[in-house]
């Protein structure tokens, strides 16, 4: 009348692109924001035309009048600061681009390891439950046929049923972290389920 917890299955994990992570997405939005900024910085160096219309009714004390304004905003006059801000915005730019390589490098990197951890632990927990612990409960089941009347068949029937036990362990820890490497995985891919 033991309750035993019910195994999970282990479907094959759908392997998704890297530009779904969302590491990845938030340092390529860096890089695209550097990226216009260092283009507005690059339009310092063209004039800036303006024209301006106002036009005022005719009331008690002025008369109806009519105004054009034309304006011209020439960046020449110091020419060294629209180069410096262009300057600074491009070293900016390639910082991010650097940065989001980096995330997508440390990113491909963490999911190979993690998909690598995630095989050899279904492997490893193939081994315990396919080989080792039928080994183990058979070799339980022999001993319990043996006498226990002597010392020493009480200590070697001890020390298979604690191995027993152990390799149950061992199953149940395996298991263990083998969900966590799993929801790890789907927590880089961005799921977050």
């Amino acid at each position: 009348a033991f309750l035993t917890p019910v195994e999970p299955i282990f479907r094959d994990l759908e392997i998704k692109e890297f530009g779904n992570s969302t590491k990845v997405k938030l340092k390529e939005q860096e890089v695209n924001v550097t990226r216009i900024q260092k283009d507005l910085k690059e339009q310092a160096y063209v004039p800036d035309l303006s024209l301006r219309y106002r036009g005022y009714n005719k009331s008690e004390m002025s008369p109806r009048s009519d105004e054009i304004m034309i304006g011209i905003t020439i960046p020449f006059a110091f020419f060294w600061q629209p180069k410096a801000t262009v300057a600074a915005a491009t070293a900016r730019t390639f910082r991010a681009e650097a940065e989001l390589k980096k995330t997508q490098i440390e990113t491909q990197n963490k999911y190979d390891n993690l998909r690598q951890r995630v095989t050899l632990q279904k492997a490893q927990l193939a081994t315990i439950r396919e080989k080792l612990l039928p080994r183990a409960h058979k070799r339980m089941l022999l001993v319990k046929n043996l006498s226990q009347r002597t010392m020493e068949g009480l200590q070697e029937h001890r020390s298979v049923m604690l191995s027993y036990l152990d390799l149950k362990m061992k199953d149940i820890s395996t298991r263990a972290l083998l969900e966590s490497t799993i929801a790890e995985l789907f927590e880089l891919q961005g799921d977050g389920k």
